[in-house]
């Protein structure tokens, strides 16, 4: 059964997004939710609380160019990991996975659909 739910407030605790509904005052309302898929409309376009916050739909489809300029391919995809997120980067020779930090992905550009990335080097062999 669908139901229109709005969200008053959110925080983080503890890794866990804490979300307020209107309407819903105590544990036992919002039990009555417990396993229900929430979607929400989302402006993907609106600055998010930090100037490196991007949503996944903005990042999906971006050239990924090497800092010589050289064109490596297209990010697929955004994978959520505990420790940090990863670039999913479709290249000639198959996917690439680039941990989402400022050192190894030191430019994104929303406008113009590019990221920068600094693969990591691979020293030795096992």
């Amino acid at each position: 059964m669908a139901q229109n739910v709005k969200i008053i407030s959110g925080r983080v605790h503890n890794g866990i997004l804490l979300l307020g509904f209107e309407g819903i005052n105590n544990r036992n309302e919002i039990e009555k939710l417990r396993d229900t898929l929430i979607y929400c409309d989302v402006d993907i376009n609106e600055p998010g609380i930090d100037e490196d916050d991007y949503h996944v739909l903005q990042l999906i489809g971006c050239a990924a160019h090497l800092e010589t300029g050289e064109k490596i391919g297209e990010v697929t995809d955004v994978v959520n990991l505990p420790g940090q997120d990863l670039l999913a980067i479709n290249t000639q020779t198959g996917e690439i996975l680039i941990p989402f930090v400022h050192q190894l992905v030191p430019v994104v550009d929303i406008l113009n659909k590019k990221v920068v990335v600094v693969p990591p080097e691979i020293s030795g062999s096992l």
